[in-house]
């Protein structure tokens, strides 16, 4: 798996110190391994991937979906059903961001 180099995902922050800012975008979780799809799901909660798949991208959704068990997906598919009445944009935002965090942690870990 190629890695593209780490200076393309530092940004210099304020006091010069480095952070890891986010590497894609909810959407583009299409053009990531499958592998690191399901390693990700398995680590994320079930409310942050429930919040998250709202107001995703119905391929997003299938390729997440496909990458779970039957059950767990079933439970998922209940909360957002739950969820989708007290949802707001911003904690669809904050869960996106808590799923890439974690992908992107993978990815820079070289899985």
């Amino acid at each position: 798996m190629l890695v593209p180099p780490i200076a393309n995902f530092l940004s210099i922050q304020k006091n010069n110190m480095f952070s890891i800012s986010l590497i894609f975008d909810f959407d583009d979780l299409i053009k990531v391994d499958e592998r690191i799809i399901m390693d990700a799901v398995t680590k994320a909660s079930n409310d942050n991937v429930a919040i998250a798949l709202i107001d995703a991208s119905t391929v997003v959704k299938a390729m997440i979906f496909k990458n779970m068990p039957r059950r767990r997906m079933r439970i998922i598919r209940e909360e957002m059903i739950v969820k989708l009445r007290t949802y707001t944009p911003r904690s669809v935002w904050l869960a996106q961001r808590k799923i890439l965090e974690i992908v992107n942690k993978i990815i820079l870990d070289g899985v």
